[in-house]
């Protein structure tokens, strides 16, 4: 009854083989209970120990409290179909099955436990173990929502899947030994005092992060394990240092705010094509660190003013910096002279430097820098180019290194006719002007390298430049735009100089595939202004039309840029077409915003795609009304087009009774 007692003076054994309805007063502090029927009601109590041995389910009718162990060693244990609790303070050990449709698991103990498999995304899991408890997984386990509020979590060597929000407290561990993958579906928030450690020699446990709210890490384990982010949107990286990350996310990753430094001690790798862009801080590769699959679809795209790739070493070993804008990847390499410690700090700007003014050693033979050809370099000049701003932590000079399988990655080619790769330089700003970096260039313009001296940092900006003035770095279209208006595409292109320019051509094409030449414009020669050309197309195609423009030079050389897409859609509006169904006679009337042009045809096919009839026919802009006589085709269904059209105007179906 309610009023009784069941005391256990110490360890004892009590056994319940059928249906228990009341335990009374229950002793929680010694001694077991078993549930061994078949399928029986767990009476809802505080047990100090409870064990489930028998085939057949045992279903707790309220919420579970288990003080010391709960034993599963056959048959199965549901906590409830009613949002049941279960509360465990000691061991949870499980051979047999364990299912919930409960609200929350709770372990709240002071030692450590071991548990077995544990899987029911519908059900929240706290950890709350006191001093150096804690509960470790004994399978692959899946839970809502994960709180460490207390001692660790440690999901063992298996996959842990937490679907909702993830909380470490700051005394709270998330333990990922060898082999263990916990993903984080949810977002991922680590006290500033909580850890996430990697456990295990060379371990090489996985951290997934798929949230795209903001994921914090804590004090993260920095010696070991893979963080990946795979999010649906651009994720940010925490403030935090990292042993390996993987970026497997298309959106890209970005480093939000300003003055943070997000460190990777081991690969950062570009697992998919999209960049990592630094906005006004740093990303900082550690001593062991390197970057891997960097291309010109995915690089680390540091910001014009204030973001940096930073690199630290002790070592003679090269270290490529993979930067570019976003679009174009102009990697740059440093090789340190001495293996004392060092950090290069680097940013990449998209701009040529404001100032062109060149020493001597530039302008005695009429060299430049990247962005001044020989003949403009007033600081003012429309030309582009660009530079890097590099920086060191110590006095370790560096070797700097460029190396280019295309004439426009680094602009090698420039802007004159026979172009060679004898006066390739790098060059530095000395404060005042630009000088010369005794380099020794190699290979083509269009595949080759260029190697300086070990660079004493004299000054931190460093480009390419051309010693001879033969090579006009980089090529200089500004711009190549378009749009629709009163269905005709207004094309523009800029450029900011041009050498030997005998005319420019205009092509479209409808799938990028197949080109129709429109016409050329006449080029400037040589000069060294920003001129703009215009280009009407004043019978675009409906839909996409895509304009490809190219160059040709006096020597009959030609050079194509990338195409650009314009959209012009015409409309059609009130378009009717009735009776329909019909026995003999159909009338057919809509309104145009555009003449449609000569030659133009109604079409009738029939359901294989068949010409059954045609018709010439007049279509003018505004109100257009015509009849068509079906009396000499067979009953069907039939589709109601038309050819010869400038713009184009959609298909209908008539049937035929």
């Amino acid at each position: 009854a309610a009023s009784g007692n069941v005391t256990f003076a110490g360890a004892g054994f009590l056994r319940c083989s059928n249906t228990v309805t009341d335990l009374g007063t229950l002793s929680e502090d010694f001694g077991t209970v078993e549930y061994d029927g078949g399928t029986q009601d767990i009476f809802t109590d505080t047990y100090y120990n409870l064990e489930i041995d028998q085939s057949g389910t045992k279903e707790s009718q309220g919420n579970l409290t288990i003080k010391n162990n709960l034993t599963i060693t056959a048959g199965a244990l549901d906590i409830g179909t009613n949002s049941n609790n279960l509360t465990i303070g000691g061991n949870f050990t499980n051979s047999s099955t364990f299912t919930t449709s409960g609200e929350t698991v709770t372990f709240d103990g002071s030692t450590e436990n071991t548990s077995s498999l544990i899987s029911d995304a519908t059900v929240d899991l706290i950890i709350n173990k006191s001093g150096t408890g804690g509960i470790t997984f004994g399978g692959n386990s899946s839970f809502d929502n994960v709180t460490i509020t207390d001692g660790y979590l440690d999901i063992g060597p298996y996959t842990f899947t937490a679907d909702n929000t993830i909380s470490i407290a700051s005394v709270g561990t998330l333990k990922i030994p060898n082999s263990g993958t916990f993903n984080a579906d949810g977002q991922l928030s680590t006290h500033a005092d909580g850890e996430i450690n990697f456990t295990g020699t060379g371990s090489q446990g996985d951290l997934i992060c798929s949230s795209t709210s903001a994921n914090t890490f804590g004090t993260l384990d920095g010696a070991a394990g893979t963080v990946t982010f795979d999010g649906s949107s651009s994720q940010a990286l925490d403030d935090v240092t990292f042993f390996n990350v993987t970026n497997s996310n298309t959106s890209g990753l970005t480093i939000d705010g300003s003055s943070k430094t997000v460190t990777v001690n081991g690969v950062l790798n570009l697992n998919v094509a999209a960049d990592i862009t630094t906005g006004a801080n740093t990303l900082t590769i550690g001593t062991g660190g390197s970057i891997a699959n960097a291309a010109a679809d995915r690089h680390i795209n540091v910001d014009n003013t204030s973001g940096f790739l930073a690199k630290s070493t002790n070592s003679t070993s090269a270290f490529s910096f993979p930067v570019g804008n976003g679009t174009i990847l102009r990697p740059i390499r440093l090789t340190p002279s001495s293996s004392s410690a060092e950090t290069y700090t680097l940013r990449y700007d998209d701009n040529r430097y404001s100032d062109g003014t060149v020493t001597t050693a530039f302008s005695d033979n009429g060299g430049h820098i990247s962005g001044y050809d020989n003949e403009d370099q007033a600081p003012n000049s429309a030309a582009s180019g660009y530079y890097y701003d590099i920086t060191r932590s110590s006095s370790v000079n560096a070797v700097l290194y460029i190396e280019w399988t295309d004439e426009d990655q680094y602009g090698t080619g420039g802007n004159v006719l026979n172009a060679n790769v004898t006066g390739i330089t790098f060059g530095y700003y000395n404060g005042s002007d630009w000088d010369v970096i005794t380099s020794s260039p190699s290979g083509s313009i269009s595949n080759g390298n260029v190697t300086s001296n070990a660079f004493n940092f004299a000054g931190q900006y460093v480009t390419l430049g051309s010693l001879d003035g033969e090579n006009n770095l980089p090529i200089d279209l500004v711009s190549f735009d378009g749009e629709c208006v009163d269905n005709q595409a207004n094309l523009e292109f800029v450029v900011a100089s041009q050498v030997n320019n005998e005319y420019f051509t205009i092509e479209r094409s409808k799938n990028l595939l197949s080109w129709e030449k429109l016409g050329d414009i006449v080029g400037g020669g040589t000069n060294n202004e920003e001129i703009t050309y215009n280009f009407k197309d004043i019978s675009p195609n409906s839909g996409d039309n895509y304009y490809r423009l190219s160059q040709t030079d006096i020597d009959g050389t030609t050079e194509s840029f990338s195409p650009i897409a314009v959209t012009c859609e015409s409309k059609v509006e009130n378009y009717h077409i009735y009776p329909n169904p019909t026995t003999n006679r159909i009338a057919v009337e809509f309104e145009l915003e555009f003449y449609q042009g000569d030659d133009i045809e109604l079409v009738i096919r029939d359901f294989k795609g068949s010409i059954v009839k045609s018709n010439s026919i007049d279509l003018n802009r505004g109100y257009n009304y015509f009849e068509v006589d079906l009396s000499d085709i067979p009953n069907g269904i039939y589709m109601i087009s038309y050819s010869g059209t400038k713009n184009h105007i959609p298909s209908k179906r008539v049937i035929k009774l």
